[in-house]
């Protein structure tokens, strides 16, 4: 079957703590948010630490660089260079040499769709055996203090190697629901409709939330609910029910939302990741596959057990897949 042979990450050994970056948020926000400390890498750009949980992954699937037929990179943040090919500059360090790569961008889902794009590959291709799928996050050019909206930003690295004959970690069934209409809802106010020149405002070179009142009235009041909506989708297209998924890994969007979305598949928090959120923060495309390593590496999940992932890229796609360890 179809699944994940190789799992690796780049996880920064220092951090920032909220005081230190909600400098101008009230301490009730802080408290609030449930963040302690924040994941932070001050020297790697996010493409070195793409490239170090590749190796990581390959070395776990037994393979090497040349046995991998295709590099898919998910990042959600602004790359090293802009317009540029993170994946190419990853095929080029692993010496991954019959490799061809392309980038995937769908913000914060931008993993799942990379799982998603993988699986399909191998079941299209009779000449694709090996896929490489790889994420990382950097933020200091795309948010400004780590903050949009109430996220709060960490950094990490992560990476899978997909195969066809895996003995685990099994790719199950998918959804993914598009809400084109949020796309305004935030954003990066630079580009070809507003060239970067000198008289831009600072505020324009960030990503940040650019229609409040949409965001109130489109988005939030349906946020819990299509979580959950793809969430049973996954499960379903993947012929299981509800009583069959053992665990869901959620991003580390905060306490309030990942209680609100638990509560709504009556999950308890102990069956998910909840316990790195405090210091960790949300890590963007990295957030899924780093708490599914994590979880396996702490004992948490046994084999076939079931997790459901579930993520949401700005724009807004919700997004969810379920693996069978």
């Amino acid at each position: 079957m179809i699944g994940i042979t190789g799992i690796g990450v780049y996880i920064p050994e220092q951090s920032l703590t909220i005081d230190e970056i909600a400098v101008q948020m009230s301490i009730e926000f802080r408290d609030k948010t449930g963040i302690k400390s924040v994941l932070y890498e001050p020297k790697l750009s996010a493409t070195d630490m793409a490239v170090h949980a590749s190796k990581m992954a390959i070395e776990e699937a037994k393979i090497t660089p040349m046995d991998i037929d295709w590099i898919i990179n998910t990042q959600a943040s602004i790359p090293d260079y802009l317009t540029w090919q993170v994946s190419a500059k990853v095929q080029d360090e692993l010496g991954a040499n019959n490799a061809c790569f392309f980038d995937v961008y769908q913000n914060c889902s931008g993993f799942i769709m990379g799982l998603i794009t993988a699986k399909n590959f191998l079941l299209a291709d009779e000449h694709t055996n090996t896929v490489l799928v790889n994420t990382s996050e950097k933020w200091d050019a795309t948010i400004k203090s780590r903050m949009v909206g109430k996220l709060i930003m960490g950094e990490a690295g992560a990476a899978a190697v997909i195969q066809s004959d895996s003995t685990g970690n099994y790719i199950l069934g998918y959804s993914q629901i598009g809400h084109g209409l949020l796309n305004d809802v935030a954003k990066m106010n630079i580009g070809t409709l507003n060239p970067p020149i000198d008289d831009n405002q600072e505020e324009d070179y960030y990503y940040h939330v650019t229609n409040y009142e949409k965001a109130k009235t489109d988005m939030i009041p349906v946020n819990v609910e299509l979580f959950h909506k793809v969430g049973i989708q996954a499960i379903e297209n993947s012929n299981l029910s509800i009583e069959d998924i053992d665990h869901i890994i959620f991003p580390g969007v905060g306490f309030g939302l990942f209680q609100k979305v638990m509560e709504s598949f009556d999950m308890p928090l102990e069956k998910t990741n909840f316990r790195y959120v405090s210091t960790t923060g949300d890590t963007g495309s990295v957030d899924l596959l780093l708490n599914y390593y994590r979880m396996m590496r702490d004992g948490l999940l046994k084999q076939g057990e079931h997790v459901l992932m579930i993520a949401q890229g700005a724009g807004a796609t919700w997004s969810a897949i379920v693996l069978q360890v």
